[in-house]
């Protein structure tokens, strides 16, 4: 039973970490092809240069990236949607925990009126599945808020 929790604990405390690594990755390879593409443009411009183009056609291309980077970069949606996307998954894991109870406690109540004794009851309700479940439940949230600790502690550097 030890075994079991306490394996099923490490991987939820692994698993946020996992994500994590896929989230760096994806990003090492956003920024490698941000840089191909800088790259290509900046050889487009030479070869421009090189023909002849004239100095204003390539100001106003320029002023028009500028522009278009910059209308990119402000973009913002409104505050209470950033808010309703980080109340998802903790209205989901707290409606779940509480249906988990619910279920526990109902099946402890009907078991304790059949007259078996307060321990007897709870070893029943309250097995190896169950520790392994909670410990795996626990793992994954502490291992997440680690995570997103972690990745703003990377960003800010």
């Amino acid at each position: 039973m030890l075994t079991t929790t306490a394996v099923s604990g490490l991987i939820g405390l692994l698993t946020p970490f996992l994500s994590g690594l896929l989230k760096i990755w994806d990003r090492k390879n956003e920024f490698e092809n941000q840089l191909q593409l800088r790259k290509l443009d900046f050889q487009i411009l030479q070869k421009q240069a090189e023909l002849g183009i004239k100095v204003e056609e390539l100001k106003a291309y320029s002023e028009e990236a500028k522009a278009l980077q910059q209308s990119e970069t402000f973009y913002r949606v409104p505050e209470w949607v950033d808010v309703l996307r980080a109340l998802v998954r903790p209205i989901i894991a707290y409606s779940f925990f509480i249906m988990f109870v619910i279920v526990k406690l109902s099946t402890l109540i009907q078991i304790m009126s059949m007259g078996v004794s307060l321990s007897e009851s709870l070893v029943t309700v309250w097995g190896e599945k169950e520790t392994a479940i909670m410990a795996i439940i626990v793992g994954y949230y502490f291992g997440s808020r680690l995570t997103e600790k972690f990745l703003i502690s990377k960003s800010n550097e």
